[in-house]
C-alpha cells in the first residue's frame, strides 16, 4: 500500500454524505481492520447503475483471513439486491497481490485494459504535498 493521508475534516464529511459512495468496513476488537469504498455510477446506456470499487484495503496483520473476500461478497450482495447492473474493479497488472486476490473471488469476467490518467496537479511522492 502507498502512503495514506487522513483527509481534512470538511472533505471527509462531504465524502461520507455522498449518496453515490458505498463504504463497507470490517472491525476486530473495535478496531478498523479493513475498508472498501465503491462509487455508484449512473449509466446512459442502462437504467441500472454500476458500482466501481475504488479502494479495498486490509491491515497486513489481518490479511489472508478472508476479510477482503467478505467485503467484496457484501458489496456484490448489496448491489445485486439494489438492482445494479455490475460491480467492477481495476487492478494494475504488476500488482500481483491485488490481481490474484480478485481472481480468487467469484468474478464474471476479466478484461485486460490500459489505463490513462490526466493529472491537474503534481504530488510529491516523498511527502505527499502538491
Amino acid at each position: 500500500m502507498g502512503i495514506f493521508f487522513l483527509p481534512e475534516p470538511v472533505a471527509f464529511t462531504k465524502v461520507l454524505h455522498n449518496p453515490y459512495l458505498i463504504v463497507i468496513i470490517a472491525r476486530a476488537n473495535k478496531k478498523l481492520v479493513s475498508s472498501l469504498t465503491a462509487h455508484v455510477l449512473d449509466r446512459y446506456d442502462s437504467e441500472k447503475p454500476s458500482a466501481y470499487v475504488y479502494d479495498l484495503a486490509v491491515l497486513t496483520s489481518f490479511q489472508q483471513k478472508r476479510i477482503g473476500k467478505k467485503l467484496m461478497a457484501t458489496l456484490n450482495e448489496y448491489c445485486s439486491t439494489k438492482g445494479f447492473q455490475e460491480v467492477f474493479v481495476q487492478a494494475e497488472t504488476n500488482d500481483l497481490q491485488a490481481v490474484n486476490f480478485y481472481r480468487s473471488t467469484p468474478l464474471s469476467n476479466e478484461l485486460q485494459a490500459t489505463h490513462f490518467t490526466y493529472l491537474f496537479s503534481k504530488i510529491n511522492p516523498e511527502n505527499g504535498e502538491i
